[in-house]
């Protein structure tokens, strides 16, 4: 009797310890590690302790079983301690992996499977969280003083700022499609008062060469470029990258410009496009000759001035136990740093979404996420679709 009841137990127990071995097939894979290292690992950490558990009992037989149920349980109660909220995936990414020799629809259901045991654990507790990050030193820069005296602020500004008003007028000259209105343009430390056209179907603000000379702008030969649609027909023009646009009291932090002389009249240096004015609700008073704008709600996405200064690309590994992992890179060419790149990824029928955080200037970054296990991403593209500055 005691031994059919240690035979039926020692059954039971190649569930628990099926189960364990597999998240630590799942965490090895997940993070791309050799099989070889993989497979030592689960030896060495699932398997030996179960060995050493039996070797410490008279009766061999009853101590292997006792402990392939007592330390696999013990392993998988503590995982979440060293890797918060990836026992579930890391037990259906083990058992798919583990299938894989007996084709992909297995392998597919291996991997459900994993799903609906790692469910069965429950909730994940928070046993543990991400090791902290080292702070940096705070160091004063050397003009904070300058900074403060000449009213420069020392940290970067808002993207609107309008000295606790909630919407400016600004008068306007002329009529129809022709309201021009003055606007300042910043970059380095100098700055001039233009004249634009508000044109409402201009997708880009443009200027003429000779105002971003008196800027002190020199456009590189391997500027960004865009194909305007003019009044003389269409236009190829270079783009230029601006600190910020005051409009009265409110100003925009990183705009896009185009280049085009052929976009200035006789009253103004060019048109003020949706890349500035779509920040703004606009409204127009017609008796006072005014037009009033109020920032929009919230932080608005920028992604017309982003989207030429950054260059994206994506790389989708499908693997035979059904798991689908894309590598999202972003290189800028841009002055400023760039945050919230979301990079859309588009497989056949379905839609997804990667954000990469923190672009800094002139460099890159990259980031790698999972897709659904057996999405077909075998055809994909990919496209810019968000960015702040």
């Amino acid at each position: 009797m005691r031994r059919s009841l240690i035979a039926i137990l020692g059954v039971l127990s190649l569930i628990p310890l099926s189960v364990a071995a597999a998240a630590i097939v799942g965490l090895g894979v997940s993070r791309g590690a050799p099989v070889g290292a993989v497979a030592l690992a689960t030896i060495g950490v699932v398997v030996l302790p179960c060995v050493g558990i039996g070797g410490l009992t008279a009766k061999r037989g009853a101590g292997l079983v006792a402990g392939a149920l007592v330390w696999p349980a013990l392993l998988l109660a503590g995982l979440p301690a060293y890797f918060p909220g990836e026992r579930q995936e890391a037990i259906s990414t083990g058992l798919g992996f583990l299938a894989v020799p007996w084709g992909t629809e297995t392998s597919l259901r291996a991997a459900a499977l994993g799903d609906a045991l790692g469910a069965l654990l429950g909730e994940e507790p928070p046993l543990g969280r991400p090791p902290p990050v080292a702070a940096e030193p705070v160091e004063e820069p050397a003009d904070a003083v300058a900074a403060v005296a000449d009213d420069t602020p020392a940290a970067p500004p808002a993207l609107f700022e309008g000295g606790g008003a909630d919407e400016i007028a600004l008068p306007y000259e002329g009529e129809g499609r022709s309201l021009r209105i003055p606007v300042t343009f910043e970059q380095g430390g100098g700055s001039a008062e233009i004249w634009m056209i508000f044109d409402t179907g201009a997708t880009y603000t443009t200027l003429t060469t000779a105002s971003l000379r008196e800027l002190g702008v020199k456009v590189p030969a391997d500027a960004p470029e865009i194909t305007l649609n003019t009044a003389n027909g269409q236009r190829s023009a270079h783009l230029v990258l601006l600190d910020r646009v005051w409009l009265g009291g409110f100003q925009v932090e990183g705009v896009t410009v185009a280049v085009c002389d052929e976009c200035a009249t006789d009253d103004s240096a060019g048109l003020l496009g949706l890349n500035v004015t779509g920040n703004f609700t606009v409204t127009m008073d017609p008796g006072r000759r005014e037009l009033v704008l109020k920032p929009r709600d919230g932080e608005q996405d920028r992604k017309l001035d982003v989207q030429h200064w950054v260059d994206i690309a994506a790389t989708a590994t499908a693997w035979s136990d059904g798991r689908v992992l894309v590598e999202v890179t972003a290189d800028s060419r841009a002055s400023r740093p760039i945050r919230d790149v979301v990079v859309g990824i588009h497989c056949a029928g379905d839609d997804f979404r990667a954000t990469l955080r923190e672009l800094p200037p002139h460099d890159g970054a990259a980031e790698e996420v999972r897709l659904p296990r057996g999405v077909d991403c075998s055809a994909y593209r990919i496209s810019l679709d968000g960015g702040r500055w």
